[in-house]
């Protein structure tokens, strides 16, 4: 169970990480100077501010920590900074759901219409261009030294094409038939599209924005060994979630995957131990746009009696045992490591 002090630190970073959004949201819009933009930036705002955990710009100051604690500086001033610095992550995260959206034809995002069903699939594509370049001036317009600021710019980069690299293996993958896919293809999306972008990059940029030379390489190291088992962890958490969890709390339809024709290793597993009439079935409902409630609960039914489900949590579990083993090991200060810790477990319990 999730310590009280955890949760709470939660909460509080969450309403700081708002109101940093709210304060460059609202700087955007009383400054543009075009009257037929408003609309939106508007939109852009209220979509990037329904919600969301906020953990990836948390975990931007909790690199920055990691160096800075184990220098024995603290600095707040700085570290606000690094607050109002972090944010451009959950704008690249906006940038990437509005195209995720478009691309999967999804029509809702927690709990609300998708941005292309709200402008339009055109405006929905620029929309998601401008909130990747609001993203990208969040960092040249910090108050860090230029050469902070170009290491900085350099990392989100590669975050950005890394995840691309990801989801275009994903759109590969769902182009194929379900027997030509194995299990490494499935581990390589889950190490692309999910663990170099939530959880390793966003570390990084922090240990990064630190700007220590003598110790930001070993650091770096150190964040990865923890971080990927860590994010891989986390996709197969919202594997697992997309089949068996409450819509009303994951803001999305419970059927997107299948829709989508998402090669998850949930699918791909109950697909390789199921029996030949089971294998029809999946491949019957694989990308199907109109899927029955009946269909869906059979689909369960066989992700559950293959042991696929099972499967999913085994590897969740071990990678949850990996990533403690890292994080004890590690050479990172204890706050950071009770930190990286209790994220770990948040990951595996969570049900959104």
């Amino acid at each position: 169970m999730l310590s009280v002090t955890f949760q709470k630190e939660l909460e509080e970073y969450q309403a700081k990480i708002n109101l940093e959004l709210d304060n460059f949201f609202n700087k955007v819009i009383s400054e543009n100077n075009y009257g037929f933009n408003v609309k939106l930036l508007g939109v852009i705002k209220e979509f990037t501010m329904r919600g969301g955990k906020r953990i990836r710009p948390l975990l931007v100051l909790k690199g920055f920590q990691a160096v800075s604690i184990s220098k024995g500086i603290v600095n707040q001033k700085l570290e606000q900074e690094v607050l109002k610095l972090s944010i451009c992550v959950e704008l690249m995260q906006t940038s990437f759901l509005i195209h995720d959206d478009i691309m999967d034809k999804s029509e809702l995002r927690r709990n609300k219409p998708t941005v292309h069903k709200i402008l339009g699939e055109n405006m929905a594509i620029l929309a998601g261009n401008i909130a990747m370049i609001l993203a990208q001036k969040i960092i040249t317009d910090s108050n860090f030294s230029e050469e902070i600021k170009l290491k900085a710019t350099n990392k989100f980069n590669e975050i950005i094409q890394t995840t691309n690299y990801g989801q275009i293996l994903d759109l590969q993958l769902s182009e194929k038939n379900i027997f030509e896919v194995n299990e490494d293809d499935i581990n390589q999306i889950h190490l692309l599209k999910t663990a170099k972008y939530t959880i390793e990059g966003p570390l990084q940029l922090g240990v990064i924005l630190a700007g220590d030379p003598d110790n930001v390489q070993d650091k770096l190291v150190e964040i990865s060994k923890i971080a990927l088992p860590l994010g891989r962890a986390f996709q197969i958490q919202d594997d697992l979630l997309g089949i068996f969890g409450s819509e009303e709390k994951l803001g999305k339809s419970v059927f997107s995957d299948i829709i989508e024709n998402k090669k998850t290793l949930l699918v791909w597993c109950a697909y390789m131990k199921a029996n030949e009439e089971e294998k029809e079935f999946i491949k019957l409902v694989l990308g199907k746009q109109d899927i029955s409630e009946d269909e869906f609960s059979k689909l369960k039914e066989i992700i559950i009696k293959t042991g696929s489900k099972d499967y999913s949590k085994e590897k969740l579990i071990g990678l949850t045992e990996q990533v403690t083993h890292f994080i004890n090991s590690s050479l990172l200060d204890r706050k950071t490591k009770n930190f990286l810790l209790n994220l770990a477990e948040f990951f595996v319990d969570r049900e959104f």
